[in-house]
Parts: structure tokens; sequence; C-alpha cells
């Protein structure tokens, strides 16, 4: 099961993080002016270069574990055995999948079907997942219904 950002955010995503930086360069090269005017462009640069590492990865559930794979960043793979953690920020917040060795898998509130992701984790982790979180995955699954 592949959960990947709408296609829209593929669209977007350049321009979110592309255009402040492009503006920002050229407020650059127009020359050195007070030191106070070149905070805003040094600013917009490092947001531009954050936002771009920022965004979501698609993440793979299998039978073997959970991959993220990243455009500018490597690839993170948990297999369901290496699972120690399952972290909730919020309802609306990352969940974090944490290795033995470590490694983390975000599903960030960027991606679609929260619910759905739920269920595919509940599926291969059921022996290992927290109570309070297996009574959220059931709550989550009540309200796809009734809104569906």
């Amino acid at each position: 099961m592949e959960f990947s950002p709408d296609p829209l955010t593929y669209l977007a995503w350049p321009l979110i993080a592309l255009l402040p930086a492009w503006s920002a360069i050229n407020e650059l090269r127009r020359g050195p002016g007070d030191w106070w005017q070149l905070i805003a462009p040094v600013a917009i640069l490092f947001l531009a270069t954050s936002e771009m590492f920022s965004f979501p990865g698609t993440i793979v559930v299998s039978r073997e574990g959970v991959e993220q794979h990243f455009w500018l960043r490597g690839e993170k793979r948990i297999r369901w055995g290496e699972v120690t953690e399952i972290k909730e920020q919020s309802k609306f917040g990352p969940l974090t999948i944490t290795a033995s060795d470590g490694t983390r898998v975000d599903f960030s509130g960027r991606l679609p079907d929260r619910p759905r992701f739920l269920v595919e984790i509940e599926k291969y982790c059921r022996g290992n997942l927290p109570p309070e979180f297996l009574s959220r995955v059931a709550a989550s699954l009540q309200a796809g219904r009734k809104t569906g």
C-alpha cells in the first residue's frame, strides 16, 4: 500500500520553495547594502531550503515493513519486527514509527488517507501497539465510515 502526496502538491511545492529563493537571490545580487538589508533575503533562503527538505516522502507499507522514499534524501526502511515505538503527536500531527536502531519513518500531516495508514499499521503491528493507539484506530475507522 502506497501513501504519497497529492498530485497538486507536486506542482505547488516547487513554487512554494523556489520562487521565494529566486527573489532572495535577486535581492542579494543587487549588491552590498546595509547589514540589515541582508537579513530578509538570507532568512528567505533559509526558509526556502528548509521547505525543500521538508517535502513528505512517499510511504510504502508491505508485509515486510514500512519504507519512506524521498526526492532529496535517502530512503528509510523499518521491518515490522524492528518497530519499538509508534508515537502520535496529535490527531493531525505527524505519526512517527521508530525502529530499534533509531531509524524513524514520519507520516506527515501533508500525506493523505491517515485512517487507511493507521489500519495498515494496526494490521502488521497488532501485538506491539499500546491499547490507546488501537482505540484511536477504531475511532478513526468509525469516523471514516460515518463520513464516507
